[in-house]
């Protein structure tokens, strides 16, 4: 729906360019929309998709339950997750959180940025460039890497083909071997 909404917000002649049409990923058209209207547009317009009302939140509010689930990693910008939480989890979306950690309570880390850090959004190719030139001096990504050697992780709210993710997961495979714990999608 994101897709569909980024690509029909653009001008028809951009609409039309075979490179749009050939690789319509999200990656692609937020690039595209950012580049045509800015990334402050961009950001704008994610924004009004996520501004809703949610119907039915009752598979967070399970998740929150949950007491094994101590760490959670997700590339979601709304805050369904941690909403269900209430104060009963840290967030981590910025290295700065991560000194508030309270080791009683689980945190979620929101690894492509929310909506109150709009600078820290993970959506176009950009942001996924700067993204992995920057995660050996990225603290959040030290912890995620952490967390993945010792615990268990749940992912929530990513796809499968979501290259950071891949090359962190191939990244303590590598490291850890056969002792690596296992990861719920």
């Amino acid at each position: 729906d994101l897709c569909d909404m980024l690509y029909n917000a653009l001008p028809a002649n951009i609409q039309n360019e075979r490179s749009l049409k050939t690789e319509y990923t999200l990656q692609k058209l937020s690039e595209t929309y950012a580049t045509h209207f800015g990334r402050e547009a961009l950001i704008d317009l994610l924004k009004k998709a996520f501004d809703f009302e949610s119907k039915d939140t009752s598979d967070q509010v399970q998740l929150a339950c949950i007491p094994q689930f101590k760490h959670i990693i997700t590339t979601n910008y709304d805050s369904l997750i941690e909403d269900a939480y209430s104060e009963n989890c840290n967030l981590v979306v910025t290295n700065s959180d991560l000194s508030k950690i309270d080791s009683r309570k689980p945190t979620i880390y929101k690894i492509h940025g929310d909506f109150s850090h709009p600078q820290n959004i993970v959506i176009t190719k950009n942001d996924y460039n700067r993204l992995y030139s920057q995660q050996q001096e990225n603290l959040i990504w030290d912890s995620i890497r952490v967390e993945f050697s010792r615990h268990n992780v749940l992912f929530i709210g990513y796809s499968i083909s979501d290259q950071n993710i891949q090359i962190l997961v191939e990244y303590v495979k590598k490291q850890m071997g056969d002792s690596a714990k296992r990861l719920f999608v």
